[in-house]
């Protein structure tokens, strides 16, 4: 379990969007009781650990990732993405099944295995995006500039709490997630009910009005 340090859990409080002006207020009032009835350097190492462990609950976001791979031993490739994901990220709560699609936006290359997983994250959005890249480079991924290209391993942040971002390096939500049965499918079969915060709709929603006419199928099923 990661812990958010002292200097940071203010800070934390006031810029985490799982807070509005009520929760903190409400949870400043409690670690100043908490405070006062401490009338020992332990006591108050003790409030501080209660208060650590509270911002650290609550910062916590769910993150849902879309894993890709459509190279080589497909199925391989996305259990050791599954595997460092838990090691560097945190530990997975949830995983759809495998579904096998054909290839969305250049269908000269060989079907994807596509799935979602969804875990719990108080990573910064750039610093997850990094660890991201990270994971894929050392499966084995290269990147030659070609969009929609063939690939060993690709993982696409989909969500990440109700955080919307609009930048150079980062868009969250996906920006094409609603245009895209191969993400909609999985995703739809772990978080139904999620609703995307821009579209205002809920994935299953999104997946009732998608127009997409690509092939997605449970992998080891016949079409």
């Amino acid at each position: 379990m990661k812990f958010i340090s002292g200097r940071h859990f203010y800070s934390g409080l006031n810029h985490s969007p799982a807070f509005d002006g009520k929760d903190i207020e409400k949870l400043q009032k409690m670690i100043l009781r908490w405070i006062k009835c401490a009338d020992k350097l332990t006591d108050l190492n003790s409030v501080f650990n209660k208060a650590v462990y509270i911002c650290f609950f609550y910062l916590m976001e769910k993150l849902y990732l879309l894993l890709g791979s459509n190279l080589g031993d497909r199925s391989g490739y996305l259990e050791e993405a599954r595997r460092q994901i838990s090691a560097e990220i945190g530990p997975l709560s949830e995983v759809s099944a495998l579904y096998e699609t054909e290839p969305w936006g250049n269908a000269d290359q060989g079907r994807f295995l596509n799935q979602v997983v969804c875990l719990d994250s108080d990573t910064e959005p750039l610093l997850l995006l990094g660890c991201i890249l990270d994971i894929e480079q050392r499966i084995g991924r290269t990147r030659s500039g070609i969009r929609n290209e063939a690939r060993l391993i690709d993982i696409d942040i989909l969500f990440f709490g109700d955080r919307i971002i609009r930048s150079a390096k980062l868009s969250i939500p996906h920006p094409l997630l609603h245009n895209r049965r191969f993400t909609l499918v999985p995703l739809h079969e772990i978080a139904p009910q999620l609703i995307h915060p821009v579209l205002k709709k809920s994935v299953a929603e999104l997946l009732d009005i998608c127009e997409d006419p690509l092939m997605v199928s449970l992998f080891g099923k016949e079409d």
